[in-house]
């Protein structure tokens, strides 16, 4: 029973988490910033962005960012 609680609290937090993701992607796209690191502002590599729509910093600023 525990294993089941576990595991759905871990799914509810990845849910949350991709909704959240989704809502910033779409702000981003009301103001006109979509597709462009947050960080740097460079455009973000197309084919990556095609992957994962969510996509919020370049390669460069999101390894600085796991770095530090």
């Amino acid at each position: 029973m525990n294993e089941t609680v576990d595991q759905a609290a871990q799914d509810l937090g990845r849910l949350t988490q991709l909704l959240d993701d989704v809502e910033s992607a779409m702000e981003r796209i009301d103001q006109g910033t979509y597709g462009r690191c947050e960080a740097c502002a460079q455009e973000l590599d197309r084919h990556a962005l095609t992957a994962t729509p969510t996509l919020q910093y370049c390669t460069s600023c999101a390894q600085t960012r796991n770095d530090g």
